[in-house]
């Protein structure tokens, strides 16, 4: 399963929709990301503490190291020409296009929670498996594909 850095944070910091997140870390699923979800962690754990949101950052950013072991990362390298063309097909960032082209690469499913993606994603691609983690029928997914694998 591939995930990107809205749902990565979740597993660490409590917001909105981090339960349903934190449901696909207690399945001990197998994760793809694109490599550009290491800075992208760190960038958010940089804005959360200028915010207020986060006192002090080491606790987060030591959970860095974690996600070398919880994740397979995808050299932006092997990703960026596939992302730059699916960017263009939708309209949308090529950053978040690397996430839907490491799904595609891998065979995954791409679980966000950014629901801008989702939708982009579902107006205009076929074939490609981007689920928003805020619906039902996600957690009720993610709840199936693990019986089924365990």
């Amino acid at each position: 399963m591939t995930v990107d850095a809205s749902i990565v944070i979740k597993w660490f910091v409590a917001e909105p929709l981090s339960l349903e997140s934190r449901l696909l870390l207690a399945r001990h699923m197998e994760f793809q990301a694109p490599d550009l979800l290491v800075p992208e962690f760190a960038n958010t754990i940089w804005k959360k503490v200028n915010r207020g949101e986060i006192v002090d950052p080491q606790p987060f950013l030591n959970e860095l190291r974690n996600l070398f072991e919880l994740i397979a990362l995808y050299p932006a390298e092997v990703l960026i020409e596939r992302a730059s063309h699916l960017a263009f097909e939708m309209d949308h960032p090529v950053y978040d296009c690397l996430y839907l082209a490491c799904a595609e690469i891998s065979g995954t499913a791409l679980v966000t929670a950014d629901k801008r993606l989702a939708a982009r994603a579902d107006e205009s691609l076929s074939g490609l498996e981007v689920r928003h983690i805020g619906t039902p029928e996600t957690v009720r997914w993610i709840k199936d594909a693990t019986a089924a694998s365990g």
